[in-house]
């Protein structure tokens, strides 16, 4: 299986729970690393470089051996991203 075709699935899984609610996430979905790279553009090094730095969510553990991150935490990051980004390209 591609890693596009895998990060796919991701997309969907958390679009199908957004319809299944109205549009509104009120549950917790957990973003596991592939999706969190798909949805940011970061490469692995620079989201654990960020997270040490504080500039990024940090992960939640799942288990002995797994993490992941709130999918709302990773939505407001891209959002506070894109609204520093547009300041600056507006000055």
């Amino acid at each position: 299986m591609t890693e596009s075709v895998t990060l796919s699935k991701f997309h969907d899984i958390s679009f199908m729970f957004k319809n299944a609610l109205g549009g509104v996430n009120m549950t917790n979905i957990i973003l596991r690393l592939l999706a969190v790279l798909y949805r940011t553009g970061l490469s692995r090094s620079t989201v654990y470089l960020m997270i040490s730095k504080n500039k990024f969510p940090n992960a939640i553990s799942l288990g002995d051996r797994a993490v992941g991150w709130l999918e709302v935490d990773i939505d407001l990051w891209l959002e506070q991203r894109i609204k520093a980004s547009q300041k600056l390209n507006n000055v």
